[in-house]
């Protein structure tokens, strides 16, 4: 894959900055309950951190940016596949960390 010079750097800037914003915004969320808070985070995390290839290149990008992308030629069914995949995704995410979560919970209160 033959890519622009700094793109593995672009990437990890990209990623320090949005686990930064995550943890601002989840700092600002604190009063909120433990699972509305990780359902905004998750989803925010799926949305932003998702790859998905750039249209005509050999590149990966967040998948919301090139489904924005794909549909300045495929029309708004290219928003509507790339909201479908997230929903998809943030669901997988979401239901395992709640399952992850209540396993762990109920093993740490029994004796």
């Amino acid at each position: 894959m033959q890519t622009f010079e700094l793109y593995g750097e672009a990437w990890i800037f990209y990623i320090a900055l949005g686990i930064a914003l995550l943890a601002l915004i989840g700092f600002k969320m604190r009063a909120v309950s433990w699972n509305i808070r990780f359902a905004i985070l998750s989803l925010l995390a799926v949305g932003a951190f998702t790859p998905d290839t750039v249209a005509n290149a050999e590149t990966y990008a967040p998948l919301i940016l090139t489904a924005l992308l794909k549909a300045e030629t495929d029309g708004s069914s290219a928003i509507v596949s790339g909201l479908v995949k997230l929903v998809i995704i943030w669901g997988i995410v979401f239901t395992g960390a709640l399952a992850a979560r209540h396993f762990w919970l109920a093993k740490k209160q029994t004796p």
